[in-house]
């Protein structure tokens, strides 16, 4: 007879749990007879999730809107967010400044206007600005995808259920103040009882610590009010979210909320055009294209996300180090003719009961010549004897995202051709994070990058050294663009990037210019590349068919860098002893 080993939780792990929550005294907790009946929201709380939100300090375990980041924190979030957009209208809108100094001022900083001379006395109108969250998106009918929400709007409010709004404005004559709306979808039991609960409006300042909540479809009528109480002496801006830019182009969230976004038009078309600025169809700054994207409400919320608060530096280690440990199981359950679906499994598997959600994004599981297309994600193919394989995968925990590679020999040991490509990669990799410091921007890393990158292939012959050391030479900065032709040669080996911003999405803050200098809390990778077609025949055949990645996830620091990703092992030793200690 077989034995009933069912665990049970010992009593002191349960105290250790409960003994952060204040059920005594909160109001979620119902009294229904002799029980206690816990009050379910549209997504973990505190009170119905308590394993989620431990906290070392218990004090702030009552304040958290998701597991790590607090109701304080959202707020400053949301403080910062209407400084960046105040400041930026009052340049744009600004009767003082010719158009060659609002382009210098657009160039700078938005710390550093005042103190080069912007005159706070310039036009300051009034705004309303719009976030919209994702929409629920189906992959068959009736059945869902996992909901995603849309980053900019989680980032702001840390409400996590679709169709729903986030309206911060501005009506007054005092330019520090701004109140902040949340619409959302009612309680409906009926919906409730296939779909689980959901928030409603009389739950959100309990949540969020939002204090205007009301149902979504009175998001119309709240719009036209903010132009009523609005100073009649001021004028309105509205900055809308770019939705058809972030559906179709980006091929990102869907955002398009159609009742929404026919309110919008209406309130355009509607309103007095000598109060209201549609911001949508007002040029740029600079007066091109590509930075219309300035003149949207999303813009001003990954200015504020590039920069990671304290808490959220803690919450990204702790992804990296769950995702550290699945890749160093998923190097032990390598082996000859393994399927990479098995190792995308392991990983999956690894990094869910860890604690993460679900994993960052699809990953790449490709092994042999498949690591020579950059996003291959089919990962169904078996892995042959004396092959490489490169994954590419990073979990999602507390919403926050890790981003590693790493390249290694199925059977454990390197060939001599397979080796000398991966130090050649590991070396480039090395420069790049020795130099991310405060200073220098993503795309200074770039140039830097391929200099190296042509450095290490041609000490392998794979580019002529002579040709190499007429185009880069040593008394150039590293940072200085490389000619066209030269560059063009270098991204036959590798074509992507050095890197991405990282946080809540794994290509993070795409509005946030790589040109811009990085400054400390800000999470980037770090991710060199060498990759060989097979069918490329200017290589010796010995090196064809090889891709190699290696990548991390660095912070910038006061003085330098910390790389995030550090428990995960990428030298030729450290993955060889792995490897064999099965």
């Amino acid at each position: 007879m077989l034995k009933n080993n069912i665990i049970r939780p010992k009593k002191t792990y349960i105290t250790s749990v409960l003994k952060y929550s204040s059920f005594k005294n909160d109001n979620s907790i119902k009294t229904c007879g002799n029980k206690q009946s816990i009050q379910e929201l549209g997504q973990p709380t505190y009170w119905t999730h308590p394993h989620l939100f431990y906290t070392p300090n218990p004090a702030n375990f009552n304040k958290q809107v998701t597991p790590g980041i607090s109701k304080q924190e959202f707020a400053q979030r949301r403080f910062n967010y209407v400084t960046n957009l105040t400041n930026y209208q009052m340049l744009y809108f600004s009767n003082k400044l010719s158009s060659s100094q609002k382009s210098a001022f657009g160039q700078m900083p938005l710390n550093q206007w005042v103190k080069n001379g912007f005159d706070l006395s310039t036009i300051d109108h009034n705004f309303i600005a719009v976030i919209p969250s994702s929409m629920t998106s189906f992959m068959a009918p009736d059945v869902p995808h996992i909901f995603k929400q849309n980053s900019d709007f989680m980032y702001m409010t840390g409400f996590n259920e679709p169709e729903s709004v986030l309206v911060i404005s501005r009506t007054g004559t005092d330019r520090t103040s701004f109140k902040t709306a949340l619409f959302v979808k009612e309680k409906n039991p009926k919906k409730e009882l296939w779909d689980g609960p959901c928030t409603g409006p009389e739950n959100i300042e309990k949540l969020c610590g939002i204090e205007y909540a009301y149902p979504i479809q009175d998001f119309k009528q709240y719009i036209f009010s903010l132009v009523k109480e609005s100073s009649i002496n001021k004028k309105i801006s509205l900055w809308r979210y770019p939705t058809e830019h972030v559906v179709k182009q980006e091929s990102g969230p869907n955002v398009f909320n159609e009742c929404v976004e026919s309110a919008l038009d209406c309130f355009v078309q509607e309103c007095d055009s000598n109060r209201l600025i549609d911001m949508d169809a007002q040029e740029s700054l600079d007066g091109s294209a590509a930075a219309s994207y300035f003149n949207t409400s999303r813009y001003f919320v990954q200015l504020c996300r590039v920069n990671k608060s304290q808490n959220e530096l803690e919450l990204m280690k702790k992804a990296c180090d769950i995702s550290s440990e699945a890749f160093i199981n998923s190097m032990k359950v390598s082996h000859p003719f393994i399927n990479e679906h098995l190792i995308y499994s392991k990983f999956d598997f690894d990094c869910k009961i860890r604690g993460a959600s679900y994993l960052g994004y699809i990953p790449v599981i490709a092994g042999g010549s498949r690591a020579t297309t950059l996003h291959y994600i089919r990962n169904n193919q078996i892995i042959k004897n004396g092959e490489l394989v490169l994954m590419d995968a990073g979990c999602q925990f507390n919403e926050y995202v890790s981003d590693i590679t790493r390249t290694w020999p199925v059977n454990g040991k390197f060939t001599k051709e397979q080796k000398e490509l991966y130090q050649a990669c590991l070396n480039v990799q090395k420069h790049c994070i020795d130099n991310c410091a405060p200073g220098i921007s993503i795309q200074k890393l770039y140039y830097m990058m391929m200099r190296k990158l042509g450095d290490e292939l041609s000490q392998l012959g794979l580019i002529d050294r002579v040709e190499h050391e007429s185009y880069v030479r040593p008394s150039e900065p590293e940072t200085n663009p490389i000619a066209f032709n030269y560059l063009r040669k270098l991204t036959n080996f590798c074509a992507h990037d050095v890197g991405h911003y990282l946080g809540l999405d794994v290509h993070d803050c795409p509005e946030v210019s790589k040109h811009n200098d990085l400054e400390p809390n800000t999470v980037i990778t770090i991710e060199p590349g060498i990759y060989i077609r097979p069918d490329d025949e200017s290589v010796p055949l010995k090196y064809r068919g090889i891709g190699i990645r290696i990548e991390d996830d660095i912070v910038i620091t006061d003085n330098g860098c910390e790389v995030l990703s550090n428990k995960c092992p990428k030298e030729v030793d450290e993955l060889e002893r792995i490897l064999n200690s099965q």
